[in-house]
């Protein structure tokens, strides 16, 4: 993302996990003027460190939402939600506007462990960081 945007990325770590064979660290995301619009991600790590995948796991824009859990053996369960607004947010904007409901489009439950590559998540996937780069943001 930070190569297509002028906006600074500000990664900020949120939890990490270690499984067997794994190190998962999920961190937040969010831009310089739009850090209420976070997407978080999970990184993983071999036991010596070497970044083996990062996934969209969850995140938040004005017209959809998605939620993860993600267990100690790095099994994830995502939903996904459309927002909907009191006022048609196209017409009326955010301001002034009331969140009304969630409508769940769907459930997903992924192994990150496994070989499977697959888009966890509508939002964008971040540019690669490595366990260091996460860790030095605190």
């Amino acid at each position: 993302m930070a190569s297509h945007s002028n906006m600074p990325l500000y990664p900020e770590p949120v939890v990490a996990f270690e499984a067997e064979n794994t190190y998962a660290v999920v961190y937040n995301t969010g831009r310089a003027f739009a850090k209420q619009y976070k997407t978080y991600n999970v990184a993983l790590f071999d036991k010596e460190g070497r970044h083996l995948a990062t996934y969209c796991i969850a995140g938040v824009q004005p017209n959809a939402l998605t939620a993860a859990t993600l267990d100690e053996n790095l099994h994830v369960t995502i939903k996904e939600y459309q927002v909907k607004w009191e006022n048609d947010l196209q017409n009326s904007g955010i301001k002034g506007n009331v969140v009304s409901g969630l409508n769940l489009l769907q459930t997903r439950n992924i192994n990150l462990t496994s070989s499977d590559k697959v888009m966890l998540s509508p939002f964008q996937m971040p540019t690669e960081l490595t366990l260091t780069d996460i860790a030095n943001t605190k």
